[in-house]
Formats: C-alpha cells, structure tokens, sequence
C-alpha cells in the first residue's frame, strides 16, 4: 500500500508542476511582458530656472544709418545669449530692461518716460541659444507721458544704450539727411 501511496503521490505533484528534483516549474501565464527601459514612464524634467545675469551677455544691433526724415518707428535688437549649460526662462519687462538714445550726454529718448515702450517676453532659452527683444524707436526725442516731440533730430551720430539685469549694450549709429 505504500508503494501505491507513493506512486500516487509522485504522479501527483508531477501533474502540479514539479520536475525530477522537486522544483517548482513556473506557470507561463504567470509571466509579465517584458518592457524595455526606454518604454517606461519617465520622471517629469524640473521646470527651467529663471536666467540668472552672470550667465547671459547682451548685444545691441540696429541699422548703422538712419534717415532723419524717417516716419513711423526703427527698430533696435537686443540679443541676449545664455552662455550656461541648463535652458532657462528669460523673462523681461519694465522691471528688468531699460533704454535710452543718447548723442554725447544729451538724452534724446528713453523708456523712463514711457515704460509702456518696453517689450515684453516671456521664454525658454537652452544652453547656448539666445532670443531677441526688439525696441522700436520713433525717431524723435521722448517726453514725460508717453509723449514724443515733433521736431525733427540732427544729422550726427547716436547711441541706444540697453540694460537687462544689469548687463549693457549700446550700438552706435547716424542718423542721415536723405
């Protein structure tokens, strides 16, 4: 009786999934897919920092030559680049950016008496890349208000100067009779 009891037992854990040596062989039903890495749900990436100054140059470029009988506005491009390894947000507004055109230490124009002439952006720059804030002039001196006088300006050479965070750039160019 033994024999068959053994005989029986054997046959039965043979039929639940034990081999030879009594280990225990996986049911494949059980088994997950296999999912590379590359398909796993990643980690959101932190928002981008503000810029910080000390990682941003700024340059000013604008037509060399500008008539003085010129109607409507012209504009000055300031460019700034962000020289660090991490993308970030450049933001500017009336808090952070100033201009003004200058001829010698005469103030001709500037965006203290109109803050409103101040561009604003708001955006992304990566690591090495730069963006433009474009200031349009009107080519004519400015006056508290936002007021702008009619007369027109001298032949000669001028300055827009611009500071962002604290960095400047200035472009020299002339104003020309056409």
């Amino acid at each position: 009786m033994f024999a068959v009891c053994c005989a029986a037992i054997v046959t039965a854990l043979c039929f639940l999934g034990y081999g030879i040596y009594g280990t225990l062989q996986p049911d494949k039903t059980d088994e997950l897919p296999y999912v590379p890495p590359s398909a796993l749900p990643k980690e959101p990436e932190p928002a981008p920092a503000a810029c910080e100054a000390s990682a941003l140059k700024v340059t000013a470029t604008g037509f060399e030559r500008i008539s003085v009988d010129t109607t409507g506005t012209t504009p000055f491009t300031f460019t700034v680049a962000n020289n660090s390894d991490k993308t970030c947000v450049l933001s500017v507004g009336a808090d952070n950016f100033a201009a003004q055109v200058v001829s010698g230490s005469d103030q001709i124009w500037t965006t203290g008496d109109c803050p409103t002439w101040i561009p604003t952006l708001t955006q992304e720059v990566a690591a090495g890349a730069s963006a433009d804030v474009t200031l349009d002039w009107q080519v004519r001196r400015s006056a508290a208000d936002c007021k702008v006088e009619k007369s027109k300006l001298g032949r000669g050479y001028y300055s827009v100067n611009g500071t962002y965070l604290g960095l400047e750039a200035s472009f020299r160019f002339q104003l020309v009779k056409t």
